[in-house]
């Protein structure tokens, strides 16, 4: 609801808001908010949406989240289970016109911002906001609900910002910038200056030293180039020497090259000479070898011979044996012919022996198939036998695995414990792992250390863990606890700061009985259907307990049936949570207005959390395993009593299967026999046939060996012929030998001549080698001290006329023994002289060249100080009167206000210095209380209403001089008593409602009865929530 007195004309409007609309944004699906042009009030109760209103203008002019100090993120202004928002601000331009700006954003906080339904990027957005005034982040103009405690916390300097950034022109911020620039600037350049100068001051003073250890320098380095001229004099003296002993080797190495030559010719004859003998004696190696090679072929031939006849002597060997062998054969063969006969012989008589005997063919058929009939008649009792002992077995395995599974399932029910601790080692690692170092290091404690209450406590009836489990969070089920504050310490090192756990440690000492006992008693809310509280439903330590009573205050929380659900009404308000079946119930009161009460339900379901034992369960079991046993009992002596009938069917099929074993075995016996009988007959004609007459073996042998002599005798023939050959062959080799001696004597005499002229040449050879070297090497020396010389003249000749020392040198003695006196002079002067660095003259031109670019660099900072003092001055000519207006502007209307409500006001610039800009500031100074001093506003000093009577006074004061075309505060009010709320309130609508003035939007949740008003206010009540039907909760009247 809304209430507007009259209009004003268009000219003071610029930079207005004509109206606020918003999309999907906070609690508003849809709504249009019409402010008036002077002064707005927006009031209604907590949670209806006054804020979310500043909100909706803040981020439609493009303001950052961050200035509502709700939320960083502009995601999280969408409505639930929307996707996203639009939030439009149109504010009022020259004449008719206005402006429209519109920011949609998303969930991710993706926005979109659009001018006069044009699409344009954020900067233009913002310039376009900036150029109606539009500071949304300064806190002179725009104060949001949670910003308002934030504006006492500024300091000076700060306020002065905000002050100057809401009511002075951009010249004067700007200026103000320039003046904090320049005199940083000034002050860079006056901390230059003085480091410049004492950098020159230490450069003087290093130029200074190092003048007396130049002088020292220049005098050693005349000494040291004279030495070096006088070694170089040496060193060429010492090359005239050598070059006379080169001239003479070379002399020598003349003759020396003559001497070799001549022994060299009478070597290469020699050579010619043996190389002739070496031809013939060649041919004669030859030729013996040859001659071998023919005697090694004869003696090849010859071995062949011999071996033949070997070979034949051997065959007439083998002959005799193999027909001495088929001779033994033949006769052994004969032997045992007669004594197969005889075995035939033996198997015939028993064979009729086995036919003579009572049992025939016939009857043993029969004897067979009277014990095949038995045997059949024993097996269809074993298998009905056996057929009952195996469904008596299923049965007792059936009820086996009903034990095992119902033991399994008693021993899971009656260790709790060991389920929790396997879901904790796989949910929790962290907290499983404190659990068993607890466990381990339980003697180190000096209280009692509890384990998380999952473990500790134990539910009574597992039907109502649901309650617990939707009460308690998780993070206090799984937190330990300690009845010492120093155990607390112990185990908070060990676990979280050693191990790197991630577990929850707490204090629980020992409680008090009143910590268990219940505001209201449950034999007054019994008819409402509850039957106990909580802290009932477990049972643990106490301790433990009664840190979760002080919790989450389980004493005071009872639970009933589904019947509680019908008596929410009359419940009394004490009770603020409670359980009713499968609802959880909160009750929540209103601190305003009549203290209105609303319920809240919301469904519950059990987590399987805080399981218990189940002792019925238990006992279920345990009855039904006795029953099984006497079962299993029963069945296994059923199961021996047939096991008892199969073993003596059993003898019985053994007995008759043994009595056709025995029939069978006899008429396996006569086919034997039978098998047996014509094996060895067939066995007979075989030796019969193999037997072989004596004589003709005889002749066969006789006629092989006939044939063997015959061959050697052929043999021994051309063994003969080979012989005499063998012996013509090493008479050969004899004369090629004898001749061969001849020529190696003379060869030994040429060798010994040339072994002595070769000498003689190498000799030769080696002195003129020696000779070379000596010239090599004194000439190397000539190059390697004409190479030092003239290092030590600097790379030149002495008698060059550009060499600065060459008069010296001209002057120098050519005798050595007098030039290495004179070396001797110059090398003790010179070790009598102190060692200087050679580094020392660089160093003096650098220092040098350093004095005098510092003196050009002091010379232009000086000039430079001239230009900033002059540049300040003529700046803060111009900005510090427009302040100083400003201040005082703010001063006289705060003074006045404060004055009218009975209290003291100044408002002051404030500074260290005139020109440290940096300090400027604004001090708010007020005096609540008589024969106290005025004091600056301090968070610490005033209290919170009277802060906010400051707050107001000053955003008050600034609207007569205010370059904004609107302000806006929210809740400033809260924390004002009665009598400064009502005065406050006057002064805004004075002020706020005179002509020309800003805009101004004032949020409350709550207004004092019989306020002033004005025909230019107006006041909207916002009602949102469930109830509200209409789109457009903001219609204006």
């Amino acid at each position: 609801m809304s209430v507007r007195m009259r209009k004003t004309s268009h000219s003071t409007k610029i930079g207005k808001i004509k109206k606020v609309y918003c999309q999907n944004f906070v609690t508003y699906g849809e709504c249009v908010f019409h402010p008036t042009e002077y002064l707005n009030v927006v009031i209604g109760p907590n949670g209806t949406g006054k804020s979310t209103l500043v909100s909706a203008i803040v981020l439609g002019l493009g303001g950052d989240p961050k200035i509502l100090a709700r939320s960083s993120s502009i995601g999280d202004y969408v409505k639930n289970g929307c996707e996203s928002a639009r939030v439009a601000v149109e504010v009022y331009g020259q004449g008719e016109d206005t402006t429209n700006f519109q920011r949609s954003f998303d969930l991710n906080g993706k926005s979109q911002f659009s001018i006069n339904n044009q699409t344009v990027t954020q900067r233009k957005f913002l310039e376009s906001v900036d150029n109606f005034k539009i500071q949304v982040g300064n806190l002179c103009q725009f104060l949001p609900q949670d910003r308002v405690q934030d504006f006492a916390k500024m300091n000076p300097q700060e306020i002065l910002l905000n002050t100057i950034n809401s009511v002075c022109s951009p010249d004067v911020i700007n200026n103000f910038q320039k003046l904090k620039d320049l005199r940083h600037s000034q002050e860079n350049k006056k901390s230059e200056y003085k480091d410049l100068k004492q950098k020159l001051d230490s450069t003087l003073a290093r130029v200074e030293e190092l003048k007396d250890q130049l002088q020292r320098y220049n005098a050693r380095k005349d000494i040291q180039d004279k030495l070096g001229v006088c070694m170089a004099k040496k060193l060429r003296l010492e090359i005239e020497d050598i070059q006379n002993k080169i001239s003479d080797l070379e002399n020598d190495l003349g003759l020396a090259n003559e001497r070799f030559a001549a022994h060299e010719q009478e070597y290469q004859n020699i050579i010619k000479k043996q190389s002739m003998i070496d031809s013939t004696t060649d041919k004669l190696k030859k030729e013996i070898e040859e001659k071998e090679r023919n005697l090694k072929i004869a003696e090849g031939r010859k071995s062949q011979i011999i071996i033949k006849i070997e070979m034949l002597k051997n065959k007439i060997n083998e002959e005799k044996s193999k027909f001495e062998k088929r001779k033994r054969d033949s006769n052994e063969r004969q032997k045992e012919l007669k004594h197969e006969i005889k075995m035939l012989q033996a198997y015939a008589q028993d064979l009729q022996i086995l036919n003579n005997d009572e049992m025939s063919e016939a009857n043993g058929e029969k004897l067979i198939r009277e014990c095949d009939y038995k045997m059949e008649q024993i097996k269809q009792t074993m298998k009905r036998l056996e057929q009952d002992r195996s469904n008596i077995q299923n049965k007792l395995d059936e009820n086996i695995s009903e034990t095992q599974s119902l033991n399994s399932r008693r021993g899971s029910l009656e260790n709790i414990n060991e389920q929790k601790m396997r879901f904790l080692r796989s949910k929790f690692p962290d907290v499983y792992e404190a659990i068993k170092w607890i466990d381990e290091n339980a003697d180190i404690f000096e209280g009692r250390v509890y384990k998380p209450a999952y473990i500790e406590l134990t539910v009574i009836d597992e039907k109502h863990a649901k309650y617990l489990e939707n009460i308690i969070k998780i993070r206090d089920l799984l937190a330990f606890s300690c009845e010492s504050a120093a155990d607390l310490s112990v185990l908070a090192t060990e676990l979280c700061s050693k191990k790197k756990l991630e577990v929850s440690i707490c204090h629980a000492p020992p409680p008090s009985e009143s910590s268990f006992t219940p505001k209201v008693p449950i034999e007054e809310i019994r008819r409402y259907g509850f039957e106990s509280y909580l802290i009932n439903l477990v049972n643990g330590p106490r301790a433990v307990l009664g840190c979760l009573c002080s919790l989450y205050n389980l004493q005071n929380i009872p639970y009933g049936s589904d019947y509680v659900n019908n008596c929410t009404d009359k419940i009394p308000h004490d009770i603020r949570s409670y359980f009713g079946g499968n609802n959880h119930c909160t009750l929540t009161i209103s601190k305003y207005g009549k203290k209105q009460a609303s319920l809240m339900q919301r469904a519950i379901s059990s987590k399987g959390l805080l399981c218990s034992r189940n002792d019925s369960e238990i006992n279920a079991i345990k009855s039904r395993l006795y029953e099984l046993q006497r079962k299993t009992d029963y069945l296994r002596n059923q199961r021996n009593e047939i096991e008892v009938q199969i073993r003596a069917q059993q003898v019985l099929y053994e007995e008759a299967s043994k009595v056709k074993k025995e029939i069978q075995g006899k008429k396996m016996e006569i086919k034997r026999k039978m098998i047996q009988i014509e094996r060895q007959r067939s066995k007979i004609e075989t030796l019969k046939k193999d037997v072989v007459v004596t004589p003709a073996i005889e002749m066969e042998f006789k006629k092989i060996c006939d044939e063997a002599v015959r061959d050697i005798f052929k043999l021994q023939a051309e063994r003969i012929e080979i012989l005499k050959v063998i012996e013509k062959a090493m008479e050969d080799k004899a004369f090629a030998i004898n001749k061969f001696g001849i020529f190696r004597l003379e060869n030994d005499e040429i060798v010994n001549i040339i072994s002595a002229t070769k000498e003689k040449r190498d000799e030769a050879k080696n002195r003129v080698e020696i000779i070379n070297n000596k010239c090599s090497n004194l000439k190397r020396d000539v190059k390697q001290k004409l190479s030092e010389s003239l290092k030590y003249t600097n790379q030149m000749e002495p008698t060059h006329t550009q060499f600065p020392h060459r008069l010296f040198y001209n002057s120098l003695t050519n005798s050595l023994e007098e030039l290495r006196d004179k070396i001797s002079d110059l090398s003790g002067r010179l070790d009598c002289m102190d060692n200087v660095d050679a580094e020392i003259v660089r160093e003096y031109d650098t220092k040098s060249h350093e004095v005098e670019a510092l003196q050009r660099e002091l010379e232009a900072n000086l000039h430079g100080d001239e230009n900033y003092l002059c540049e300040i001055k003529q700046i803060y000519d111009a900005w510090h009167p427009v302040v100083m207006q400003v201040v005082t502007t703010i001063n006289d209307h705060f003074g006045q206000f404060m004055e009218s409500m009975g209290y003291v006001g100044e408002v002051k610039l404030a500074c260290k210095e005139e020109h440290d800009f940096e300090s400027y500031g604004i001090e708010i100074l007020v005096q609540y209380r008589k024969n106290v001093p005025l004091q600056a506003l301090n968070r610490h000093v005033q209290s919170g209403g009277e802060r906010a009577v400051a707050i107001a006074v000053y955003t008050m004061s600034m609207q007569h001089i205010t370059h904004v075309p609107f302000r806006c505060v929210d809740e400033i009010n809260q924390g004002m008593d009665a009598r400064n709320e009502r005065k406050i309130f006057e002064m805004l609508v004075d002020e706020t409602t005179k002509s020309g003035n800003a805009q101004y939007f004032f949020v409350t949740p709550k207004l004092l009865p019989k306020l002033k008003t004005n025909e230019r206010m107006a006041v909207h009540v916002v009602f949102n929530g469930r109830m509200v039907q209409s789109k457009n909760a903001f219609s204006i009247i």
